[in-house]
């Protein structure tokens, strides 16, 4: 029996106030998505994330696919870190090298700021770079990046991934670059009108980067664009699949597999959410059937005020990321 939500498992873990948006969950075979933005009718809004738990009962195992999105408000993050003892282990994501995650990740939940050494060749890592990315534009919306709030330190946490090598020679090996994805994703979209979700322009654009409120206004831009998201991962898939969520999956269900082997009966995948859907059909075909899906706010969005655009900040007020953070690691969530 499917239940409304996740309350029934972690009853000690689901009640503080971070948690406001659990009452929003709905039961799991109504839900075909694991991101979402919301409208209310009091004019605010939230993009939110979907956590579901799955159940073998030949085996008994459980498995928990925790979304993520990789820049969000940080009670958010703070939610992840309070379950994850919970369980036996948790597979987590990272192309790269997850001792190098560790170290980044402790600096910057610790605030600091090393100086970083230039990588052999003086090329940076893409994945460190994209990092690097995620955390200004997180600061430009006034949130946090995943691996300034994320604990990646337990050690039940167990990485699942591929490595960075491995990662760009299957992309190699299927020419998967960004242009061959781009053209993919154009095709999908000419053939799919409804799954092309971009709704905004450049004078929307300006208008909100000039606005008092920017970070506010930024943000309802951007989780608007999370419409339809899922659905066109999926097609993205269908059409041949890809090494950024397929193959990275495949990998990770490899690791399930020795972790249930090895005696785990409580695990959780903690990975973007732009993976679940894949993830629950894998799960789906060995035998696992979702019994709970509830959903946990990642941007909480205040109403739009009718403010004048001229009242802008100054330009250039804003800081920078902080060195060495996002770039000690190859964070390559792409999902």
């Amino acid at each position: 029996m499917i239940t409304a939500g996740l309350l029934a498992w972690q009853p000690q873990a689901w009640t503080t106030a971070a948690r406001a948006e659990s009452d929003q969950a709905e039961p799991a075979d109504e839900a075909t998505e694991f991101i979402r933005f919301v409208e209310r009718e009091d004019g605010s809004g939230a993009l939110q994330t979907a956590n579901a738990r799955l159940v073998r009962e030949e085996d008994g195992v459980t498995v928990d696919l925790l979304s993520v999105v990789h820049i969000a408000d940080a009670d958010y993050y703070q939610q992840f870190n309070e379950v994850f003892p919970d369980y036996d282990s948790v597979l987590f994501e990272l192309v790269g090298d997850p001792e190098a995650l560790l170290r980044a990740s402790a600096r910057a939940r610790a605030g600091e700021a090393e100086p970083r050494e230039e990588p052999e060749g003086g090329r940076r890592a893409a994945g460190s770079m994209l990092g690097n990315l995620q955390a200004s534009a997180g600061r430009a919306l006034e949130l946090v990046f995943q691996l300034e709030a994320v604990d990646y330190s337990g050690d039940n946490l167990v990485h699942a991934d591929m490595d960075g090598g491995q990662f760009r020679q299957r992309q190699r090996d299927r020419n998967e670059g960004f242009l061959q994805l781009y053209l993919r994703a154009v095709r999908i979209s000419m053939a799919n009108p409804q799954a092309a979700t971009t709704s905004f322009g450049l004078l929307d654009l300006a208008e909100a980067f000039v606005a008092q409120d920017r970070a506010n206004r930024l943000k309802w831009l951007m989780a608007a664009e999370f419409r339809g998201a899922d659905g066109f991962m999926q097609a993205l898939e269908a059409d041949g699949g890809t090494v950024i969520i397929g193959e990275r999956n495949q990998v990770a269900m490899e690791v399930l597999a020795e972790r249930i082997e090895e005696g785990d009966r409580k695990i959780a995948i903690f990975y973007g959410a732009g993976h679940m859907g894949d993830f629950e059909q894998r799960l789906h075909a060995i035998g696992f059937e979702t019994e709970a899906f509830e959903w946990w706010t990642a941007w909480e969005l205040v109403a739009r005020a009718e403010i004048d655009p001229a009242a802008s900040p100054p330009a250039g007020t804003d800081e920078a990321p902080a060195a060495g953070a996002a770039e000690d690691a190859e964070a390559g969530s792409e999902g």
